[in-house]
């Protein structure tokens, strides 16, 4: 973060990323991204099942 020259901000050590979050997640709560697939623990098989469902 020093050699970029900012400083921490509300996010704390994550200036310009930490400033995003807002952002990303509104967009994340728009139409496109209206169907969430939880992939935590899943095998990658489950994933891509759960997906063509979706499809």
């Amino acid at each position: 973060m020093a050699e970029r020259h900012e400083t921490a901000d509300k996010w704390g050590e994550l200036s310009w990323e930490g400033q995003q979050l807002d952002r990303c997640l509104a967009a994340l709560s728009g139409p496109a991204f209206g169907t969430h697939l939880w992939t935590a623990d899943k095998a990658p098989r489950d994933v891509a099942r759960e997906l063509v469902a979706h499809l």
